[in-house]
């Protein structure tokens, strides 16, 4: 006659075994679309940080390449620049 302790381990998984494979799968998938979330907010940073900088760019390059009596010319208040929306 088998022993309680061989017979055990040939039935299989636990409901408590299952139950907590299933809660690290879970902190694992939320924990990736928190990380998808994330990136997402900073591919948008990023883009829009590299849209300002060719902005300045394209304005440093067109002061550079003005005369002097064009640039002396130009008015002391800031400009405001409107930005597209779809950027």
């Amino acid at each position: 006659m088998k022993s309680a302790a061989s017979a055990r381990s040939v039935i299989g998984f636990t409901l408590i075994e299952v139950m907590m494979a299933a809660t690290i799968l879970v902190v694992g998938f939320v924990g990736m679309i928190q990380t998808m979330a994330v990136s997402s907010n900073m591919t948008d940073a990023a883009r829009r940080q590299t849209l300002a900088s060719q902005i300045i760019d394209q304005e440093i390059e067109r002061l550079r390449f003005a005369s002097w009596s064009t640039i002396s010319g130009l008015p002391t208040a800031s400009t405001a620049i409107t930005i597209d929306s779809q950027f």
